[in-house]
């Protein structure tokens, strides 16, 4: 994707850390991506009800006020035009019971490989 393809793709990290959450935001603001951040699935929920909801989520699971699947699983109650990767430290995050239902489009393990991240978006364009 190139970058003036990317401008228009609005990405929200959902990330509890902050050092992993600024990385990410970082890497993909580098590629031209306009990045939104949320540090709980409370702020997630803020940015998603937006009148500019995000093209993509890059989203962790463990979040200090619930469970990150819980956006998931609106996104797809919902069936907004979002594309979820889940970005966890599970070491097999595909069998994580809170995904077996409302499955991401992409499945990350931690640490982020952010090329692996970066070659993800460029097909979604």
């Amino acid at each position: 994707m190139s970058a003036a393809a990317a401008t228009a793709v609005r990405v929200l990290v959902v990330e509890d850390d902050p050092d992993a959450r600024y990385a990410v935001s970082a890497v993909l603001s580098r590629q031209g991506y306009d990045v939104l951040q949320a540090a709980t699935l409370g702020e997630a929920l803020v940015q998603l009800e937006r009148g500019l909801p995000p093209h993509v989520v890059i989203l962790d699971l463990k979040l200090p006020d619930a469970n990150g699947a819980l956006l998931l699983r609106r996104i797809h109650r919902e069936n907004l035009p979002v594309k979820v990767a889940v970005v966890t430290a599970y070491a097999d995050a595909a069998a994580h019971p809170a995904l077996a239902r409302f499955p991401p489009d992409r499945v990350f393990t931690k640490p982020l490989d952010y090329d692996q991240l970066l070659a993800w978006m460029a097909t979604l364009d």
